[in-house]
């Protein structure tokens, strides 16, 4: 197990970056291995340290390495199960979850601290003991206070890892020409090259020594990339970066003449004794850097690191562990207005948890990358991805896991993508590694378009239906010019209202961009051959006389060898209206806005006037998990809505259908169309005619309360979202009001 970068810049504790001339934290040191004075002088290893020798003394002196020096004295003596907490923790800062193991082990009960059992169950994970990690990790859920639970995740169950999601071809490699011995992380393009953060030595430049990982300081370098694609030799970045202490992790502004980066603080320790970190900025001009100054929302009292810029410039993503946030590290978000950076905000619970995140970066696919140790992984950092919500980057959707072969039991971080979403770099200490943590570079394999069959199909006879018009969007990470992207919109917002909303709602899940739109028709056969692009996901809008819309999405999952069947419901031809009456000669004073009253059960518009737009959520109206078969109550709650439009011969309506957050996205999104479109067809079925109803399934995207993935609800509260609603579309009859007979 080799060192977690996190030791540098993350901050598990309150610092442990220090100068020439500073010590660690007291504990530790044998010092702080007992506060006590008098405790210390009994203790065996207080005088086995006492009795070093002179050459010995100075080489614990010049190093205070926790690892080295526990090792020195477990040769030399004994050590008092007092000290296991401090070892412990030690060893798993430095990465040495083994070793860590024996010693959480050593004194770790039901009684512990929480802090405690909670580093005990993540080194197990680490160590692949999947149940014995769960154990503890339920002992923590069991004490810890409801805010810390809350916000703060773990697995479950081992077959969660057994089966965790793997992103199919992605080639991962280790980049052996920027890797050392040492710790080599955080690659982020320049140029025609990459800029790097990294603990190697360097001539005149890092003569210091970090006391915590006994490694050389860190510094940017940059190396280019030669005609043959390969990195060449790295070199320090320009002098005026990389100064006496720690310097790295940075991010370059779109034109490349901005660079945002991380040092200690040069104004010195803050009240703690500790030199935190800070943001600076510094200008490109005439071949050098310069105008260095730090951010305005950096404080000697807390630490802010690993600077991520929106492509716009409008947006800075960043780590710190300032008061407001959920636990250790949270991420922030800052806003430039007219050149000043604004007053953080901390990125909500989505993002944030108890536990550490770190190393943000936002994409150009607009979704923020990051490192978390408190949300549900693989084991120790993991990397995850989000999309926001809202435009100020404070609301953000559910974020993912991004799954295998990006994350590991070990440490993963420092998440790079490039435009197009085909390669990029992560920093991993996975096993197989070159060093300490070492810079990988993903790439997605080249996929060639495949040939594929859609088949169109009745629903009840299972024949297959030619003629039926089909709407098209290819949706992918990828861009689109301008003018495909205003053909595109423009082909969104000519379709009906429910029809519109459904692509919405399926973007949103799918997070990608509509890169193309086209129509098809289905031949004689019920068929039609198209190519699927790689990387690409497929919105379908089918139509055809006599039949419901259909909308669907297909995913390469859907695939059975290179075919596609869509089922569409047909619906009963509409009764003939009767011949109107003809028109009195004589003239009548003006109507007053009618009341009908009646007798039968109670409809599903209650006593007031009605207005298109008007949402109606049906009580009645349930689906048992994972099904859109009606129950026998729901068609008694569809009755009256069938009584209502058959007393109201102007009201045209959207049956809206949601489901929970279990199961897929993608899944739940055809499962709630499906769900609409039975709803739509038992109405239909009682005489209503079909134009006067519409049906739009939403999946997850519009969920009542915070059941989302992953959060513990009980049943009530998953039924809660698997609702049907109303939506009045269209109803001439003005003022109306409607009663019922009480």
């Amino acid at each position: 197990m080799k060192t977690p970068i996190l030791l540098i810049f993350a901050f598990l504790l309150s610092g442990f970056l220090y100068g020439q001339d500073e010590v660690m934290p007291d504990e530790f040191t044998i010092k702080g291995m007992f506060k006590d004075v008098e405790k210390r002088k009994r203790s065996s290893l207080y005088k086995f340290f006492i009795g070093l020798t002179e050459e010995e003394k100075k080489q614990e002196k010049a190093t205070k390495s926790a690892p080295d020096l526990i090792n020195k004295f477990m040769k030399r003596g004994r050590v008092d199960a007092a000290m296991f907490p401090q070892i412990a923790n030690a060893y798993r800062l430095n990465g040495e979850m083994e070793k860590a193991e024996i010693y959480y082990a050593r004194f770790v009960s039901e009684d512990s601290k929480l802090e405690d059992i909670f580093n005990f169950a993540h080194v197990l994970q680490s160590n692949d003991k999947c149940e014995e990690a769960i154990e503890w990790f339920n002992v923590f859920n069991e004490q810890a206070p409801a805010i810390e639970r809350n916000n703060i995740e773990f697995i479950e169950d081992c077959n969660e890892l057994a089966d965790w999601p793997l992103e199919e071809g992605v080639e991962v490699v280790n980049v052996s020409s920027l890797n050392t011995e040492h710790i080599d992380f955080s690659a982020v393009p320049f140029n025609n090259g990459v800029v790097f953060t990294s603990t190697r030595a360097v001539d005149n430049i890092t003569k210091h020594i970090d006391k915590w990982t006994n490694d050389h300081f860190s510094n940017l370098f940059y190396s280019d990339m030669d005609s043959d694609g390969n990195f060449t030799s790295p070199k320090p970045f320009k002098p005026s970066i990389n100064k006496k202490y720690h310097d790295g992790v940075c991010a370059f502004s779109n034109m490349g003449n901005t660079m945002y980066f991380t040092r200690n603080n040069v104004k010195g320790k803050n009240n703690k004794g500790v030199i935190d970190l800070k943001i600076y900025s510094a200008t490109y001009t005439d071949g050098y850097w310069t105008n260095i100054k730090e951010l305005p929302f950096n404080s000697d009292e807390w630490t802010s690191c690993h600077p991520s810029v929106t492509a716009d410039g409008k947006f800075m993503i960043f780590s710190s562990n300032r008061p407001g946030g959920m636990g250790g590290m949270d991420l922030w978000v800052a806003k430039n207005e007219g050149g000043t950076w604004t007053a953080p905000v901390n990125m909500g619970e989505e993002i944030n948890t108890a536990g550490n995140e770190l190393f943000p970066f936002y994409g150009q696919d607009e979704l923020l990358y990051f490192s978390s140790n408190g949300h549900k992984g693989m084991g120790g950092l993991d990397i995850f991805y989000a999309m926001p919500s809202n435009n100020e980057m404070t609301s953000w959707e559910t974020r993912t896991n991004c799954g295998q072969p990006f994350n590991t039991p070990n440490d993963d971080f420092s998440f790079y993508t490039n435009k197009d979403n085909t390669s990029g770099f992560f920093t991993s200490n996975r096993a197989g590694g070159k060093g300490k943590d070492d810079i990988y570079m993903w790439k997605k394999a080249k996929v060639e378009a495949q040939e594929m069959t859609v088949t169109v199909k009745d629903q009840k006879t299972g024949k297959t239906l030619n003629n039926v018009k089909v709407t098209m969007m290819e949706v992918s990470n990828g861009s689109m010019d301008l003018m495909t992207e205003k053909e595109v919109k423009a082909g969104i917002n000519k379709m009906p209202k429910n029809q519109q909303s459904f692509v919405m709602s399926s973007l949103k899940n799918m997070k990608g961009n509509v890169t193309s739109k086209s129509m098809k028709k289905s031949d004689r056969m019920g068929q039609m051959n198209f190519m699927w692009q790689p990387n690409t996901e497929y919105i379908m809008i089918l139509e055809k006389d006599g039949y419901q819309i259909k909308n669907d999405v297909m995913t390469m999952a859907d695939m059975s060898n290179g075919s596609y069947i869509v089922n569409m419901n047909s619906v009963a031809p509409p009764k003939p209206k009767p011949a109107p009456k003809p028109a009195p000669k004589k003239t009548v004073p003006a109507p007053r806005p009618p009341v009908v009253k009646r007798t039968p059960a109670p409809a599903m518009i209650s006593s007031a006037p009605v207005s298109a737009g008007q949402v109606i959520t049906l009580q009645g109206i349930y689906y048992d998990y994972d099904s859109f078969a009606l129950r026998t109550e729901s068609k008694t709650e569809l009755d009256k809505i069938v009584q209502t439009m058959k007393e109201h011969p102007s009201l045209e309506i959207r049956l809206g259908a949601h489901t929970d957050s279990r199961g897929n996205d993608n899944s739940n999104m055809k499962l709630s169309q499906n769900r609409a479109d039975a709803a739509m067809k038992y109405i239909v079925s009682q005489g209503i005619e079909p134009t006067r109803v519409r049906a739009a399934g939403f999946g997850e995207s519009q969920l009542k309360n915070h059941c989302t993935n992953g959060k513990d609800c009980d049943e009530e509260m998953h039924q809660m979202n698997r609702r049907t609603e109303v939506t009045i579309l269209k109803y001439n009859q003005g003022g109306t009001i409607i009663q019922t007979n009480n």
